[in-house]
């Protein structure tokens, strides 16, 4: 394609910088017309040429529509007009700039609402029409024999970064402190992780020797728990520490845990406590060493030093009493208050013989003001006057106090056998 060459008498730039076209010319001026010449002709007639023949039509002298007919082709396919955007399966079409042939195309709201879903329901023009998220009976029961690559070797390949590593075998030797073995994991344990400190073994010597260690954190990772399985039954050890405090003792749980939950107060014949149990002797603990037995007991046996330390029940040589609890048997009591010693009150009857055969019946008390009358001899006879009243007494009288003699030790008690009361840590 050509524009009018520059020596045809152009209109300079009419259609921007080096863009001319024609001029219509002015006779009075002597200012000729542009004349196009055959160059010009040639290039416009190539140019719609080359669009009907690369059309695949050939060139017809008698028909005037073949460029039409050209351009229709190579757009759509046809010589027809372009086919019209029908409206419907979630399409609208309208015509808002009022140029005809220029829609505009909209897609309808499908039901669904914005937003990321894990399980999508979708028609059949491939429109998602609902959405959720997925529930765990969404995810199929899968064969995992049937899956033979590709598959992790560790929890860490499966996106879980916060499992508790394996640390391989726990150290042996003299020279181990337990207390050390601090790192979140599993350790294998075996007969030479015995030989330092802190081990199970030194609060329960009968600890199977084999077996592992967990160390774990707490919720916030403020504290540590380590727990002993042995491979022998019924042997788990385990204790554990917050902050900077000290470890708390080895204890053996499973049953035993149930049986004696931290705060039980048992007796034990001998004269020193248990591994998991402390003397019931009023002494100041740890609160950070006892935990457990801290948060079952509080401060009701004392508060210590109100920080650090907290106080146990002082059994020795007590008598443990129900606690009332509403009953009103023993009414007004406090739980885990003291009690001294008391007898309730009661009388004692005592009576005298005389040679006159006048007595007071064993059992019996003589009447208040009864005054006694000392007479001839060594018998002692009863004449009834009144107390104060000496104006009608034959004879010198005197007014006798009786009190019963004492007998016995220095406190009540019933049988009983000493034993040693512990509670559980």
């Amino acid at each position: 394609m050509r524009r009018v060459g520059i020596d045809r008498n152009p209109v300079k730039d009419k259609f921007g910088a080096g863009k001319h076209g024609f001029g219509p010319g002015d006779p009075q001026t002597g200012n000729p017309a542009t004349t196009p010449g055959f160059e010009f002709f040639d290039a416009v007639q190539e140019e719609m040429a080359s669009v009907v023949e690369g059309a695949g039509f050939s060139l017809k002298p008698d028909q005037n529509t073949q460029l039409l007919q050209a351009i229709k082709q190579l757009a759509w396919g046809n010589t027809s007009a372009r086919r019209a955007i029908v409206a419907g399966q979630g399409v609208t079409v309208s015509n808002g700039d009022g140029v005809t042939g220029n829609p505009t195309v909209a897609l309808a709201n499908s039901g669904a609402a914005a937003g990321t879903y894990g399980m999508v329901t979708v028609d059949a023009m491939g429109r998602v029409t609902a959405g959720r998220q997925m529930q765990p009976a969404d995810v199929p029961g899968l064969d995992w024999s049937k899956i033979t690559s590709g598959t992790p070797t560790t929890l860490a390949g499966y996106g879980i970064s916060d499992a508790a590593a394996m640390r391989g075998r726990a150290p042996a030797g003299v020279g181990l402190d337990w207390n050390s073995l601090t790192l979140y994991g599993v350790y294998a344990v075996a007969v030479g992780s015995f030989d330092g400190s802190n081990h199970p073994r030194s609060v329960f010597p009968d600890a199977p020797t084999y077996g592992m260690l967990e160390v774990l954190p707490s919720l916030d990772s403020s504290g540590l728990l380590q727990r002993y399985t042995s491979t022998a039954a019924d042997w788990v050890l385990q204790r554990s520490k917050w902050g900077t405090g000290e470890w708390s003792q080895w204890q053996r749980i499973g049953i035993s845990t149930v049986v004696a939950p931290p705060g039980k107060v048992s007796h034990f014949a001998m004269t020193a406590p248990p591994a998991g149990w402390v003397k019931c002797d009023g002494a100041l603990l740890s609160r950070a060493a006892y935990p457990a037995l801290f948060a079952a007991i509080g401060t009701t046996f004392g508060a210590g030093d109100g920080k650090t330390t907290f106080g146990v029940p002082d059994l020795r040589g007590e008598f443990v009493r129900g606690w009332d609890d509403g009953r009103g048997v023993d009414s007004s009591r406090a739980f885990g208050s003291s009690q001294s010693g008391q007898n309730q009150s009661h009388e004692h009857g005592w009576g005298i013989w005389s040679s006159r055969t006048v007595e007071v019946p064993n059992g019996d008390f003589a009447p208040n003001g009864v005054l006694l009358k000392q007479v001839t001899g060594s018998a002692v006879e009863f004449d009834n006057y009144s107390y104060g009243d000496t104006t009608n007494l034959p004879g010198p009288a005197n007014i006798v106090k009786g009190v019963t003699s004492g007998q016995g030790g220095n406190e009540a008690r019933p049988r009983n056998v000493a034993l040693l009361a512990c509670i559980k840590i």
